[in-house]
């Protein structure tokens, strides 16, 4: 069985104007999906992902959603990173 892939955003739904840096703190299940939206928009790249408490492999899946962004376990780091 073929895995359904998550609709692309059409040109015209996505956001126009200069791209804003995000940061993701929580890692769990809504993390990931806004990590996957965030993803699908192009102008909302991922510079840091947080989770204090969060899964080795909850890290690693959203590492992969967001392959350019930081990892810290104290939300505080991200919070103080001036990107």
């Amino acid at each position: 069985v073929k895995k359904a892939e998550p609709p692309q955003a059409r040109d015209e739904d996505k956001p126009k104007g200069a791209p804003v840096k995000c940061a993701v703190i929580g890692l769990g299940t809504w993390g990931r999906k806004m990590l996957e939206n965030m993803a699908k928009m192009g102008n909302a790249p991922v510079v840091a992902i947080c989770d204090t408490y969060a899964a080795p492999v909850h890290v690693k899946k959203s590492q992969a959603l967001a392959p350019n962004a930081s990892f810290a376990e104290d939300y505080r780091k991200v919070l103080d990173n001036p990107e």
